[in-house]
């Protein structure tokens, strides 16, 4: 009698432990799609915004301003090093050879007699470079620090107070 009551049993409780065990198996392998963590690098916005400003006054032809100032971008330029880059960054091998490239640009905007026009052609020449690290890193630009659309500035560096002069 115990034999049949057993029989009886497990045909009724066999589907359903047979159930369970599909959905708890299905669920131990299957990894559930998270997104991934927004890379953040202050020191690159920051100097993107900076970058932006000198821009606009080399632009404009106030190079006079924007030698003033030059320590600053200098400053923020040089804070976009290997020991700020963000861990996840999207591809570190593109990002590398990237920051030699602005430490060169820097370094020429570094020098103590530098002409104007010399001083407008490394802050322009400077913009692909930042503009390729934001690619490389997939740092996503906020609008406070600009973007290639021209919206949006920091306002960073004081306008000059004469007209232009080159």
């Amino acid at each position: 009698m115990n034999h049949a009551l057993f029989a009886s049993l497990r045909r009724s409780l066999l589907p359903l432990l047979l159930v369970l065990a599909a959905v708890s198996a299905g669920g131990c392998g299957r990894e559930e799609a998270v997104a991934p963590a927004p890379v953040e690098w202050p020191e690159l916005l920051r100097f993107d915004g900076i970058l932006r400003e000198a821009e606009q006054l080399v632009s404009a032809g106030d190079t006079v301003a924007a030698l003033t100032n030059r320590q600053l971008l200098l400053e923020a330029g040089w804070a976009v090093a290997p020991p700020t880059v963000p861990a996840n960054v999207a591809d570190m091998e593109k990002v590398r050879p990237l920051l030699g490239d602005l430490v060169s640009k820097l370094n020429g905007l570094a020098v103590s007699s530098l002409a104007p026009e010399k001083l407008e052609e490394i802050v322009l020449a400077t913009r692909p470079i930042v503009s390729e690290l934001f690619e490389a890193s997939g740092v996503e630009r906020s609008r406070s620090s600009g973007s290639d659309d021209g919206m949006g500035t920091t306002d960073a560096l004081p306008k000059s107070r004469g007209g232009p002069s080159k």
